[in-house]
């Protein structure tokens, strides 16, 4: 907005004030905070199973405990013993750094922000079933938690050459839970598999903004309290096969997309804004408040189709594996579309068009995922004794568009992973401890006043964590 103009023209309209009011919030969780849209750009934060994490998820050509049920049921055939495993991960320490977060400035305005989680892995237990000298088959129940992050706190988004003052709370939490059967059959060197599982996924976040902007004289401030909680049910598919011709195994399984069961969301929203504009000759002013009550609704959560493929070899006690994962497109991955919100407190602005753009927008739909790559690569050398040492590298590369629209949603983030963990493993049980660290960079919209598209900012972020597992045979 340019200096010297008329006081009508260089009002600030309301809309505006609304549109860089809702930026810096989508900034504030698109780089850190997780949005009410559950972004689940990237498919590697989370490797379910302690070897296959430390492998990097190179899992698909080896799946030997319980957690094959999701890499490649096919893998289970080949345990013959009762068998309870767990995984527990601690993800210790994540900071993320947008840098030039206010496009407009003439300041640097680097936001950083630093999470920890905690959250476990998967649990299972392994059936072996009678078989033959040719043939074996197996059973399987797990309970795998594919996403359980969480995150509470606040920042303060201001630029004082802007005359901006912004704080924003945030509470975001996901939680993604399979459970199901098993089943693996091994005929001679050919394994074959398949799981079904029922998941459940939570969404809870629970957002307050406050906004003061003080352009050209004119203030406007702007208040906002907003809640989502969604419960969503669906069926998830996994089949795999594998075939093992002495020392080396080929394997190949998918992930096929998910059934919607049912879903359902309630959201609460509460406005309040105010502008004054101090002109001695005709001095205005307006306020409004805005209580939207609780209202509920439908919501989906829409998981993209996986086929991986790897290879493995075995070397006496050295062992390398290989993946490639293909994660096909999908056109949005949360869907929620409430009924339609009517305002219990309203009062109408004086000025032309603060009536406007004061309705909640009762649809939410996130703006799906691209064709995505990743491959990973691990390995297994012993050490003395019982112990031997686990390591891999992988890619964690973004399947959210680079488009304005998608990266108002979110981040789009690649990273480039690596684990090592120690591993005691004797005739009835085994022990891992490990860890595994990330480091990516990419691309979040910044905020700005103005109607611009080219407003992409660096982001950076890494992350370490540890991870704990065990197995042990049991009788039977």
């Amino acid at each position: 907005m340019q200096r010297g103009t008329s006081p009508s023209s260089r009002r600030p309209p309301l809309a505006r004030a609304h549109r860089f009011a809702t930026r810096c919030v989508a900034t504030y969780l698109a780089i850190g905070a997780l949005p009410a849209s559950a972004q689940e750009a990237n498919y590697q934060d989370i490797i379910v199973g302690g070897r296959a994490a430390a492998y990097g998820g190179a899992f698909t050509a080896v799946a030997d405990d319980a957690s094959a049920a999701l890499h490649n049921p096919a893998g289970l055939a080949q345990l013959h013993d009762h068998s309870l495993s767990a995984s527990i991960s601690a993800y210790g320490i994540a900071t993320t750094t947008t840098e030039n977060v206010f496009v407009d400035s003439q300041e640097p305005t680097e936001l950083s922000r630093t999470d920890v989680q905690i959250f476990p892995g998967a649990t299972g237990y392994v059936f072996p079933l009678k078989g033959g000298n040719d043939w074996s088959h197996t059973l399987a129940a797990t309970i795998l938690v594919i996403d359980f992050l969480e995150f509470e706190g606040a920042v303060d988004l201001s630029s004082p050459d802007l005359g901006l003052t912004t704080n924003v709370f945030d509470k975001s939490a996901i939680t993604t839970l399979y459970a199901g059967p098993s089943y693996g059959f091994r005929w001679r060197n050919l394994f074959v598999g398949a799981s079904a599982f029922l998941q459940y996924t939570q969404l809870e976040t629970r957002n307050f903004l406050s906004f003061t902007a003080d352009i050209d004289g004119a203030i406007s401030r702007f208040a906002s309290f907003e809640t989502l909680d969604a419960h969503i049910f669906g069926l998830v598919g996994v089949v795999g096969a594998m075939y093992q011709l002495d020392r080396w195994k080929l394997g190949v399984s998918a992930e096929l997309p998910n059934i919607r069961l049912g879903g359902s969301a309630t959201s609460f929203v509460a406005n309040a804004e105010s502008l004054v504009i101090p002109d001695p000759t005709n001095p205005e002013a307006s306020l409004y408040q805005d209580i939207f009550p609780e209202v509920s609704g439908r919501a989906a959560y829409k998981t993209p189709a996986k086929l991986s493929i790897g290879t493995s070899v075995s070397l006496g006690r050295f062992m390398i594996a290989g993946d490639v994962d293909m994660h096909f497109p999908v056109g949005a991955y949360n869907r929620i579309r409430l009924n339609e919100p009517e305002s219990q407190v309203g009062q109408p602005g004086e000025l032309p068009g603060l009536e406007e753009d004061r309705e909640v927008d009762n649809r939410s739909i996130d703006p799906g995922r691209e064709f995505t790559v990743n491959a990973s690569l691990g390995g297994r050398a012993p050490i003395v004794g019982d112990y031997s040492i686990l390591m891999g590298v992988f890619t964690d590369f973004s399947g959210l568009p680079t488009d304005f629209e998608a990266l108002s949603e979110g981040a789009a983030v690649d990273f480039l992973g690596g684990s090592v963990a120690v591993a005691r493993t004797r005739p009835d049980s085994e022990f891992l401890l490990g860890i595994t660290g990330r480091y990516g960079w990419g691309a979040t919209n910044g905020v700005t006043f103005t109607d611009r598209t080219d407003i992409k900012v660096d982001v950076r972020e890494w992350s370490m964590s540890l991870f704990i597992a065990g197995q042990a045979k049991l009788g039977g």
